[in-house]
């Protein structure tokens, strides 16, 4: 994302001028309030649409980028006039401080709010995180959920994604009460001024995959498979290091391979299984000759250990490629 004052820039206005001199740039002021109104316009024509629909659900995952941490929604309904499924976000906004089962349950409450569709929800489908399900098992005080945002343009040279970010309060200090999660909802029961999520669904490919992880890594307790499937791992790893820490020799790689080596890591789906399975594709010949260069980033034995000996033992990367079916 761009920030809103590169329609200021002398060399972007001088761009502009040469491939489209017919068109009168505007200012970064303009811009900012053309956007917001464009977004204020869209906004209550979602709410209009989501009106008619009889009920909904809605899809919500947490994730990091760049050190920073994002939420977002989506909607889920049927076009109650052409019956056809339409789905829609709500938004991806910042998520500051602690991914506390109560921090989630204010955002999504809070967006729900702001598109009136609160009581249309049915349920919400996440993943089985542990603060995601307790997100569900929580009161919180109306009081403390922000039903409307007002988007507003800053003066300054603040970016249009800062400006769309929702206020946070700092309390990562403060000590938090631990509280009786059943308590919390016999309470709903009786109080006017808590709300609570819709229910919860847990998704289910990320369910499956779950269960595909466990019984991989299971597996591992038979002492002679365990060592080969560490030994090859290991040499995958080894590969994926080496190029990850270099560009150079990223470029290299993919220059004799036409392709890289992929990083297997928990936090994507099947990633073991597809760092395994791009390694066994790429082929003995090519690792071989893309070796040197690794070796070389590498710049110690240890690196030239493990790197020298992946794939050399094809049948072993090709057994953790059978049973590697999640990461």
């Amino acid at each position: 994302m761009m920030p809103l004052a590169t329609v200021d820039r002398q060399g972007f206005m001088a761009f502009c001028e040469k491939v489209a001199p017919q068109f009168v740039l505007m200012s970064r002021r303009s811009l900012g309030r053309r956007i917001s109104k464009l977004y204020t316009e869209e906004k209550q024509n979602l709410i209009s649409e989501f009106q008619n629909a009889r009920w909904l659900s809605a899809t919500a995952d947490a994730w990091s980028s760049h050190k920073r941490a994002f939420m977002g929604v989506t909607a889920h309904y049927v076009d109650p006039v052409n019956f056809e499924m339409k789905s829609t976000v709500l938004g991806v906004r910042r998520f500051k401080h602690a991914h506390t089962g109560e921090a989630i349950a204010k955002i999504l409450l809070s967006m729900l709010n702001e598109f009136g569709i609160r009581s249309k929800v049915l349920n919400i489908v996440t993943d089985n995180a542990a603060n995601m399900t307790k997100a569900f098992k929580v009161a919180i005080d109306a009081s403390e959920v922000n039903e409307e945002r007002t988007v507003t343009v800053p003066d300054n040279d603040t970016d249009l994604e800062e400006a769309l970010s929702i206020p946070h309060d700092d309390d990562d200090d403060e000590e938090r009460e631990v509280v009786n999660v059943f308590d919390g909802l016999s309470a709903a029961d009786d109080v006017d001024d808590v709300e609570t999520l819709p229910p919860h669904k847990a998704c289910g490919n990320h369910t499956l995959n779950l269960v595909a992880s466990s019984d991989s890594l299971n597996t591992r307790a038979d002492k002679a498979y365990k060592r080969s499937y560490d030994r090859a791992m290991a040499k995958v790893q080894a590969l994926c290091n080496a190029v990850s820490r270099s560009p150079k020799l990223n470029d290299i790689v993919e220059e004799i391979t036409g392709t890289t080596f992929m990083n297997p890591t928990s936090t994507r789906w099947s990633s073991d299984f597809s760092a395994v399975k791009r390694v066994v594709a790429v082929g003995l010949q090519k690792v071989k000759q893309a070796l040197p260069n690794c070796c070389e980033a590498g710049a110690n034995d240890r690196c030239r250990y493990a790197v020298s000996g992946c794939i050399c033992q094809g049948h072993e990367a090709n057994s953790v490629s059978n049973e590697c079916t999640a990461g």
